[in-house]
């Protein structure tokens, strides 16, 4: 009900406010992003699947335009509709945004775009439990400016470094973190950062931030490290009682540094029995393979360089502390590039205006006076850009001597690959996060519950062998 053409769009949308609105609303459109799974639709699916939410939602009276995006490895719609009702004049938040909240806009859009995209045999998001985040908080986490994001990464070292429920309080406590925990209560646990007035709570920060998601990382991660101390005894004790043997292709690798075990898959997620060791490589995925989407998660795990459950594993314990101590230096890097660029700038600029500030020094007296008062602004500059770059050269320096342009520009350009080189590794790693966090709901749930299995087994086992042994003494 407008023309494709944006601009001709948002006049047909004032048209249309100007003639039927009520004027009592400030919003002038909605905007609402709809996004899908890579690879699961081609650009036209995703528009045609777009048009079918707005035509359901919007009942053929509010005019929309859609865009479907491709710059992502997501492919999603943008879609903007006007906010008065071109048949009624009533604004779209009085006709489906009020009421108690689950009764609201998005709950509905929600329930549309879920049923269109079953319909079409695409994924949509289960048991959704994120309450999403306002605009405000949205635009101060892309800004790096959000205390809530800041609170997130304080807990998430303070959860890496923690032995237990209880250290990760006192760590909190020692990191300037208040917090309120009373596991009876339906708010189990709370936050409060140095300087904040208000508690945030564990939910609201995200599901991981809860106290039965930390005390189940931290049992992951105390797992993990028991068995990779556990593996390199034994590899030394194996060590010492081997001769001249040569090494297996089977033979596990641990680096100190991020415990990564290549070859011991089956001891990451069961640390009470060591795999014996196979004349074949064994499956490091054999843990999730009865998994209904194993194929999915495996592929996209090793599509990012992922190739084992034990990898997974180590990367959950260490994966993000290296993506954070990564991007502290690419930004301290940043800083300094752009510290020499800014010099070399105003070393430039400092040559253009030299000529005029030595005519200007050339002169005496009353002719020195008038040439400033005419030249002010270019002689001032000159002055305050010498001063600049007095001021910033000194580290720079080799043996007291300045160091000239062309030498400043390599070492920029030198930084710039060495940045450039860093920010490829820093965006892999975010692209790992992101398949990782995909499916870490999953993958803990079918470990949890293999687990639980092999537990119920066990003492299945022990009974029946107590009840064998009571029969053969009666």
């Amino acid at each position: 009900m407008c023309e494709g053409k944006p601009d001709r769009a948002a006049e047909q949308f004032r048209e249309v406010r100007q003639r039927v609105g009520t004027g009592r609303s400030a919003t002038l459109a909605q905007h609402l992003i709809q996004s899908f799974l890579p690879g699961e639709v081609t650009p036209e699916q995703a528009m045609m699947i777009g048009e079918e939410l707005c035509h359901r939602l919007l009942g053929e009276q509010y005019q929309f335009v859609i865009a479907t995006h491709i710059d992502h490895s997501h492919i999603h719609d943008h879609i903007v509709f006007n906010n008065t009702n071109m048949i009624s004049g009533y604004t779209f938040e009085t006709e489906h945004n009020q009421g108690k909240k689950s009764e609201r806009a998005w709950a509905e859009i929600q329930k549309l775009s879920d049923d269109i995209c079953r319909e079409n045999g695409l994924s949509v998001i289960e048991h959704l439990k994120s309450k999403g985040v306002s605009h405000y908080e949205y635009e101060a986490r892309k800004s790096g400016i959000s205390w809530k994001e800041h609170l997130r990464q304080i807990l998430k070292a303070i959860i890496v470094q923690s032995t237990s429920l209880d250290d990760f309080f006192s760590r909190c406590t020692e990191h300037n973190i208040e917090y309120v925990y009373k596991p009876e209560n339906k708010v189990k646990l709370k936050y409060r950062p140095q300087g904040k007035e208000r508690f945030v709570r564990a939910d609201t920060l995200g599901e991981e931030y809860t106290p039965e998601a930390i005390t189940e990382s931290i049992m992951r991660m105390q797992n993990a490290l028991a068995v990779a101390q556990r593996f390199t005894m034994h590899k030394a004790d194996e060590a010492s009682a081997i001769t001249a043997e040569p090494k297996s292709a089977n033979t596990a690798v641990i680096t100190t540094d991020d415990f990564i075990v290549s070859g011991a898959e089956n001891s990451i997620t069961d640390p009470e029995t060591d795999a014996p060791e196979k004349e074949e490589k064994a499956d490091g995925w054999a843990s999730i393979r009865g998994m209904r989407i194993c194929d999915d998660i495996i592929a996209d795990m090793e599509s990012v360089g992922i190739h084992s459950l034990a990898e997974y594993n180590a990367l959950s314990v260490t994966g993000w502390t290296k993506r954070e101590e990564l991007g502290k230096k690419l930004g301290k890097l940043k800083s300094q590039i752009l510290a020499i660029d800014e010099l070399i700038a105003k070393i430039n600029y400092l040559k253009e205006l030299s000529d005029t500030y030595k005519e200007y020094k050339g002169l005496t007296g009353f002719k020195q006076s008038r040439f400033r008062k005419k030249n002010a602004a270019a002689i001032d500059d000159y002055e305050q850009t010498n001063s600049y770059i007095w001021e910033h050269i000194e580290p720079y320096k080799q043996d007291d001597k300045a160091p000239t342009v062309k030498q400043l520009t390599d070492r920029s350009n030198d930084m710039k690959r060495r940045f450039n080189a860093m920010a490829q590794e820093y965006n892999h790693l975010l692209e790992v996060e992101a398949v990782m966090g995909k499916y870490s709901r999953e993958i803990r749930k079918h470990i949890t519950g293999q687990q639980n299995r092999r537990a119920v087994e066990q003492s299945r086992e022990r009974r029946q062998g107590r009840n064998r042994r009571n029969s053969e003494l009666e």
